[in-house]
């Protein structure tokens, strides 16, 4: 639990902002949070009490504030930072993220249909999204074509320049 964490302790870190990424951190300090009795490092605390835990990492000091001593995982930034006190409860987190992730994969072809009868109903009620989306499906395949035939011409000019053809300036 957080409670039994001391200046010095470690501290896990999981950052999911930008992909995954796994850091240590070094407690620094603890600040009272709503405290009124019992020790925890110099703060006092009740017994669902919480404090700020002064965190370094990466050489910079982070605050995490509300963590609850009584807990050992707590979470930031909508779920963006998961912040925990042993490698036990970052391995269930982590295991708990993966779990969630696959479901997700799982469930993609379901949702791919629900943007498409959105699409398709939008373009039945909406005239203004229909045209919208008529140009740009236009614009989508012509760039397709566009790109397609770029790579032929690429072919074509290096079939051409291999041949050593003194008539063929590029």
């Amino acid at each position: 639990m957080f409670s039994a964490l001391s200046q010095g302790s470690p501290i896990y870190i999981i950052d999911k902002t930008d992909g995954l990424k796994y850091k240590t951190g070094e407690v620094v300090g603890v600040v009272q949070g709503n405290a009124f009795g019992g020790t925890f490092g110099t703060a006092s605390f009740a017994p669902n009490g919480t404090v700020t835990l002064k965190v370094k990492v990466d050489n910079n000091v982070i605050d995490y504030p509300e963590v609850p001593i009584n807990g050992s995982v707590m979470t930031y930034n909508n779920g963006a930072t998961i912040v925990c006190e042993t490698k036990q409860g970052l391995i269930s987190e982590l295991e708990n993220t993966l779990q969630q992730t696959k479901q997700i994969l799982a469930d993609r072809p379901k949702y791919e249909q629900i943007v498409s009868d959105c699409e398709s109903l939008l373009k039945e009620i909406n005239p203004v999204f229909a045209k919208d989306k008529e140009r740009d499906d236009r614009i989508n395949s012509l760039d397709t074509k566009v790109t397609s035939m770029e790579g032929k011409l690429d072919k074509i000019l290096n079939v051409l320049s291999s041949n050593n053809n003194p008539n063929i300036k590029l």
